[in-house]
């Protein structure tokens, strides 16, 4: 029997009721799948909404999306869009159109790839086999096996292109659910036979993943919380509170204890939003440092475009250009929380506030001084639509008094005009101590570079944990991180390609000796996406 997460019973208790066909198939692939194989249902993504996954250790992953959906109610455009026959579009009046089904297991497939399993997209570039890993299944519970390669297939006779995109997705009607039929699904997908693929590593990524583990108190770290932080985080039914503060002050850290005070006391989900995706893994770890007792699945943090991808995929909201999905359906949230609220358009926070339940929570935190995307601010501040005034954080735990002298005279010199002054009070017993050094060099010299950084650790007893490289061009960190990991022989975390990756990546994309920029750039924008997005639990 297969294992199944939740378990039949516990899904049943569910606040969400699975749909008759997801129960149907449950049930399904609960007798007749051994116990060598996981089922996971609607599993935690971060965003992303599956209903469907099976994993075997040494096999692979497949993604099931369910519909109960009656296809008699549906046809297929010319561009192969899913078109309601009887449904109009309030805004168009033309028969509505939805996201395909194909298309939505699709993506979930990709952002596998992309986005949520450390490692995969990576041994994806370097071998594409590394596709076959995760295969995607669509079950139509009320069509017949006849009735869907009549829809798909009659319909599409002459379109050699889509019929190879529907080699790809095993499609199942009611009459599909035997053993001898899915038995033979899985012996095509190549999950019934051990793959040198999807090795234990891969495995156990997809499964911290899939099913992370709960956070326990012991996990997370004693901190005290200054009196400033004290007033913004307690969590209160039906609020609204903006919050700005200078660097180092702590926001994060009060955001983090804000967000999991929410969950404790609604006991829902918490949907936290960025702008900027590299801080979703230092939200994620400030989150991890609270002293209490969650499970991940209730903590949402993704920047503002990835939410409103992975929303309208899970509801098969489609945007042809011609015309948009009537989209009512949306997943409300008891919190919401916004970090760098300078970046965000009004109609942004309009939009954000639409999944805001009823006496729902909705705090934000920003930085006027921040506003490197030039948005527009309410009298030298960012709109937030929350009326009254800012909750202010002064005291900087991580700015030294040199820095902040710094900081406060430049402000006071070139941005007078243009914004508030930051009053900043500067936590000197921790920072007491600091060394600022300028080293001048003519040229990318790597060998230097490595001198001075050997020379820093040396110098300050530093861990390499603690040892970071920053610069405007990432040519130069490709080279000091290759000269790390070879030279060295040290592991290094790294929010861009490696030079390997960019070499194989450039081969892959020349031809005749010219090399396709804009796909070579595309590929490129996902590794790093992946690289800042991706949370080891």
């Amino acid at each position: 029997m297969a294992r199944i997460s939740p378990t039949l019973e516990q899904i049943e208790l569910l606040k969400v009721k699975p749909t008759s066909g997801e129960r149907h198939l449950l049930h399904f692939l609960s007798s007749i799948l051994d116990d060598t194989y996981e089922v996971f249902f609607q599993p935690y993504l971060n965003g992303d909404n599956p209903d469907i996954i099976i994993v075997r250790e040494n096999s692979g992953v497949m993604i099931v999306e369910v519909k109960d959906w009656d296809l008699s109610s549906y046809q297929l455009t010319e561009k192969n869009h899913w078109q309601l026959k009887n449904v109009l579009n309030n805004i168009t009046l033309n028969r509505q159109i939805i996201k395909s089904p194909l298309q939505q297991v699709f993506e979930y497939k990709e952002n596998l790839y992309n986005l949520h399993i450390d490692t995969l997209l990576e041994k994806r570039i370097k071998n594409p086999k590394f596709l076959s890993v995760v295969t995607c299944c669509v079950y139509f519970h009320k069509a017949s096996k006849i009735e869907i390669d009549t829809f798909f297939i009659n319909t599409n006779n002459d379109n050699i292109k889509f019929r190879k995109f529907l080699s790809y997705f095993d499609l199942l009607g009611f009459d599909s659910l035997t053993k001898t039929n899915f038995d033979s699904i899985l012996s095509n997908r190549r999950l019934n036979k051990k793959s040198y693929l999807f090795d234990n590593d891969l495995y156990k990524s997809f499964k911290r993943y899939l099913k992370p583990p709960e956070h326990t108190i012991e996990q997370g770290k004693e901190i005290i919380y200054t009196e400033e932080q004290k007033r913004i985080i307690e969590s209160k039914k039906a609020h609204q509170q903006k919050i700005k503060g200078v660097a180092g002050s702590g926001k994060t850290f009060a955001l983090a204890k804000r967000a999991v005070n929410a969950h404790l006391r609604h006991k829902g989900e918490i949907l936290i939003l960025t702008f900027n995706i590299s801080l979703r893994n230092y939200i994620h770890d400030k989150i991890s440092d609270i002293r209490e007792n969650f499970e991940w699945r209730n903590f949402t943090i993704l920047h503002y475009h990835q939410f409103l991808k992975a929303h309208n995929n899970n509801v098969n909201f489609l945007q042809t250009g011609e015309e948009h999905t009537s989209n009512l359906e949306k997943k409300m949230f008891q919190t919401i929380i916004i970090d760098e609220i300078q970046d965000y358009h009004k109609d942004w926070i309009r939009n954000l506030k639409m999944f805001l339940a009823p006496e729902g929570e909705f705090v934000v935190f920003g930085d006027e001084k921040q506003n490197i995307y030039q948005r527009d601010l309410d009298e030298k501040k960012p709109y937030t639509s929350i009326p009254g005034q800012w909750n202010i954080l002064k005291t900087s735990f991580r700015v030294s008094t040199d820095i902040a002298n710094l900081a406060t005279t430049f402000q006071r010199s070139f941005f007078s005009e243009k914004y508030d002054y930051d009053e900043i009070i500067v936590q000197k017993s921790l920072f007491d101590q600091s060394m600022i050094k300028y080293h001048y060099l003519e040229t990318v010299d790597i060998s230097a570079i490595m001198e001075i950084y050997s020379t820093v650790i040396l110098e300050t007893d530093s861990h390499d944990n603690d040892i970071c490289f920053q610069s405007a061009k990432v040519e130069i960190l490709r080279m000091i991180d290759k000269e790390i990991r070879q030279k060295f022989r040290k592991k290094t975390n790294r929010m861009f390609e490696t030079s390997e990756i960019y070499e194989k990546l450039r081969n892959d994309f020349t031809h005749d000796g010219k090399t396709d920029l804009a796909r070579l750039r595309k590929e490129i924008e996902i590794v790093r996406r992946n690289k800042k997005l991706v949370v080891s639990y």
